[in-house]
This record gives structure tokens, C-alpha cells and sequence, in this order.
């Protein structure tokens, strides 16, 4: 079977700069989506259209196509004493959740000094061009309680919606 809208595929995946530094990777734990659900980036999702399994893809992505720009608006800096965590979480590197009267975001601390915390809410790769180098393991048809949810459903997962 190839890559299709509402195809179910296993993919394991390496993202690396142009250099051929590893910045990410699905190590040897595949992971799943839907394709035509946007879980994907578009560009990949693009390129996986009509692979099968066994196939290897690479694929150069321009910062616009990967993870975005980099949006200095999402860099602020907070008074340390706003953010009501605890003292191991203020460390360079930390992700964080926070939530706010619009929603949650992810947001990543970049420097701290001693009275403010940087805070970024660009992805961590955003701004750079990347490459991926995909394997597909596996693609199959959706089941209609995947196409429902709108997310696959890997086999030994548990996935009791109500």
C-alpha cells in the first residue's frame, strides 16, 4: 500500500542540520500518524505522499518549510518571581508549560540571570534549515475509530476515548 490520505504509517526518523549534526531522532521507536491530518510538517508530509514500506526518503527543509522562522515576539523576559516554580526548574534548556488567560504554550528557558528568566516560545529548531532522512516501516488503512479521533491508534496502545 502507498502513502495516501488516511493512511496509517510507521516511520522512524532523523532530523539533522545542514552540517549532518543529529538534532533529533525517533532513535529505534517508531513513531506513527494519519497522513493527511496535519501531524506532519507539510513538506515531509509532501514527500511521503505515495512511498511505501521500505522506502528511505531525505528531504532538505528551508526554515519556513521546517519549523518556522524565528519570532523574536516570542522572546520575553519574566521576572523570576512571576513564575511560580520550583527552584531545580530554572535551568537553561527547561521546557516549560505555562498557562495563561489564551491557552497553554510551550516555552523554553534560554537565560537567567538573577532577578529574570528569557523565555522563548519558538519551537527549539526554529529559524533553521533541516534535513530528514525518514524510513517507512509500515502503512496501512485507518480504521474508522482512527479516522474518528483523528489519530492512529499503534498497535499495544491503549486508547479508550469516551
Amino acid at each position: 500500500m502507498n502513502i495516501t490520505n488516511n493512511a496509517i504509517v510507521s516511520m522512524l526518523y532523523a532530523v539533522t542540520s545542514p552540517s549532518g549534526e543529529v538534532l533529533e531522532t525517533s532513535g529505534d521507536e517508531p513513531i506513527w500518524y494519519l497522513h493527511g491530518a496535519d501531524q506532519l510538517l507539510p513538506g515531509l508530509e509532501k514527500v511521503l505522499e505515495s512511498k511505501t514500506v521500505g522506502d528511505k526518503v531525505e528531504v532538505d527543509l528551508s526554515p519556513a518549510e521546517a519549523f518556522g522562522e524565528h519570532e523574536e515576539e516570542l522572546v520575553s523576559k519574566v521576572p523570576r518571581s512571576e513564575l511560580e516554580l520550583p527552584e531545580e526548574a530554572f535551568v537553561v534548556g527547561n521546557e516549560l508549560e505555562l498557562e495563561d488567560d489564551t491557552g497553554s504554550a510551550i516555552v523554553t528557558i534560554t537565560e537567567i540571570d538573577e532577578d529574570v528568566v528569557t523565555l522563548d516560545g519558538n519551537h527549539p529548531l526554529a529559524g533553521r534549515a533541516v534535513t530528514f532522512k525518514v524510513e517507512v516501516l509500515e502503512v496501512r488503512e485507518a480504521t474508522e475509530s482512527e479516522l474518528e479521533h483523528g489519530h492512529p491508534h499503534p498497535p499495544g496502545t491503549d486508547h479508550d476515548h469516551a
